[in-house]
């Protein structure tokens, strides 16, 4: 069964926030709801064995193909993690978690825009 995680993206202080300082955000929680942004995990990890959340920037190599930088997040129509690549081209997360494909986490969209 896959692990039920989340970071959250402190708008005010520009920082992520992991584990134990998520613990802090809480108490915000009721005061001020649009300070943070929710980052769901994947329940996948990238071939360095980094935890993927969603907002991360990956690097995916499939074989017989040029390697791409892509955001994942989730696609409710469709029920998955998805990676949207800039040439907008949609590749199911899964396909990448298989042992002859290959995906690394590069940065996140809050901390790294200028990768995509």
């Amino acid at each position: 069964m896959r692990e039920i995680k989340f970071r959250a993206w402190d708008k005010v202080n520009n920082i992520i926030l992991y584990g134990a300082d998520l613990y802090n955000v809480h108490l915000h929680l009721l005061e001020n709801n649009s300070r943070f942004e929710w980052l769901q995990y994947t329940g996948l990890k990238d071939k360095n064995e980094k935890e993927i959340y969603e907002g991360d920037i990956v690097k995916t190599v499939y074989p017989d193909y040029p390697e791409k930088a892509g955001t994942v997040y989730f696609q409710p129509t469709r029920l998955n993690w998805s990676v949207k690549h800039s040439n907008y081209t949609n590749q199911d997360l899964f396909i990448y978690a298989r042992p002859d494909h290959s995906i690394e986490i590069i940065g996140n969209i809050y901390e790294n825009p200028e990768l995509l």
